[in-house]
């Protein structure tokens, strides 16, 4: 271990990066860890390689880039079932090694549910096409967070105050809208925070984000946040950064902007999209000439779509009438244990579902060995009411897994004084939910609920 290295290091890093350091030099913190940390806490990769260097080989904790780039090449990717399966079409001669310029790719895409408001999007249609133009603070690297209109990121002390340095020389697509600055960022994250987006809601408060400089923006937290990074990055989808002058409100296929290497150029709510090359962007050319989104909800015209060639990607697809794709001899699937998952959502600020007891009746009334079975073909990871999945290495396997028990649901309703309940369960037709939902109503008749 070289200490004259690590000495150095520490002199010129702030106290959360220290802890850092001295908690990998130690040996409580892995290699992969300790570039993922570092990643988030804005070190960069030359210091973290010194530092790698330094303290010797970990080679047993080395992370491997094999199936992050398996799945890189554009268009590969048909998709994910339920948390474990994803199947993916045959490569052409960009597989051996290097792209292959030119042509159009077709995505079988989900309908966005409504105009394509950046701020108040909220579904995985919406998502995609906005993302194709808009881009965010923290892009997507090697499996986690990377540099995207931010270049570098550092906090404060305790976490509390967080910098963020931006790319310069960026242009947004619709020349009235000038260059990319720190205005941009401030004014879209005044925006999510009147609109009390999820992830900054409570985190971020009006007037907490400030330009520093052109390139330079600094948020004030409401309290110290190790992960902020995340909050301002593709995994909060509604964070993608819009010019000044786009007030909430603004649909995207109204007025097409954006920093990021598409362009739209035609749009229809009910049938797709069609983007081409944005030649300003700061990322350099894409390898594509066109990329057209073709919309449906219905999962088994997507798949048919896929196998008979109108299109070359799903972005996402269920087992669920995805059997064309996963028992095909045309298409090789590849089995990734994800952290995809499916969430039923109760109202706990009115009704009966205020009462604790309540929610935990209904969570025990519900099968789930049956909806891995018939939504999954049991291959995905039973959830425990969270959704922390077991690929985190923080899962905790110490609580006991919950499972159906009708009995004790009832000894719960009557503890609470519940002997009946009415509700409206709301499911979007996509994927396998119109099914979960259908096993949900009729694990609900066993404790006495109707639930329409």
């Amino acid at each position: 271990m070289d200490f004259k290295v690590l000495d150095g290091a520490r002199r010129n890093a702030g106290p959360l990066q220290v802890d850092l350091v001295e908690a990998y030099a130690s040996g409580r913190l892995s290699r992969r860890n300790f570039v993922k940390r570092g990643t988030i806490l804005g070190l960069s990769v030359p210091f973290m390689s010194t530092i790698i260097a330094a303290c010797g080989s970990d080679a047993k904790t080395t992370p491997t880039t094999a199936a992050a780039s398996a799945g890189s090449t554009a268009g590969s990717t048909a998709g994910t079932t339920g948390g474990t399966t994803g199947a993916s079409t045959a490569t052409t001669a960009g597989a051996a090694g290097t792209p292959v310029k030119g042509g159009n790719l077709k995505i079988a895409s989900q309908t966005p549910s409504g105009p394509l408001d950046p701020v108040a999007m909220a579904d995985l249609g919406s998502y995609g096409i906005v993302a194709q133009s808009f881009e965010f603070l923290c892009a997507l690297g090697d499996g986690d967070i990377a540099p995207g209109l931010a270049l570098s990121w550092s906090p404060n002390e305790d976490g509390s105050v967080w910098t963020f340095k931006l790319r310069t020389g960026v242009k947004w697509q619709n020349s009235a809208s000038g260059a990319f600055t720190a205005d941009d960022v401030v004014a879209t994250m005044e925006r999510l925070v009147a609109a009390k987006n999820a992830g900054l809601n409570g985190v971020l408060a009006a007037g907490g984000c400030v330009a520093k400089d052109p390139s330079t923006v600094e948020f004030t937290l409401t309290a110290a946040n190790g992960l902020f990074p995340y909050l301002v990055s593709v995994y909060n989808a509604q964070t993608v950064i819009t010019p000044k002058a786009y007030a909430t409100g603004t649909a995207f296929e109204a007025s097409p902007d954006g920093t990021g290497p598409w362009k739209l150029t035609k749009y229809d709510k009910s049938t797709g999209a069609t983007f081409v090359p944005n030649t300003d962007w700061w990322g350099g050319s894409v390898f594509l000439d066109q990329v057209d989104w073709v919309f449906s909800d219905d999962i088994s015209t997507q798949v048919s779509g896929l196998v008979g060639g109108a299109t070359d990607a799903i972005v996402q697809f269920s087992a669920v009438g995805g059997d064309a794709l996963l028992n095909s001899s045309d298409f090789t699937v590849i089995n990734s244990r994800t952290a995809n998952h499916r969430e039923i959502w109760m109202r706990c600020d009115k009704g009966q579902f205020t009462d604790k007891r309540v929610r935990q009746a209904f969570a025990l009334c519900l099968d789930r060995d049956l909806m891995n079975q018939q939504l999954f073909k049991g291959t995905a990871d039973i959830g425990n009411d969270h959704p922390i999945a077991p690929v985190y290495p923080y899962f905790d396997d110490s609580v006991p897994q919950r499972k159906k028990d009708i009995e004790g649901a009832k000894k719960l309703l009557a503890q609470a004084g519940v002997t009946s309940l009415k509700a409206v369960l709301n499911a979007p037709k996509l994927q396998e939910i119109p099914e979960l939902a259908v096993l949900v109503q009729n694990a609900a008749k066993d404790i006495g609920w109707d639930l329409t």
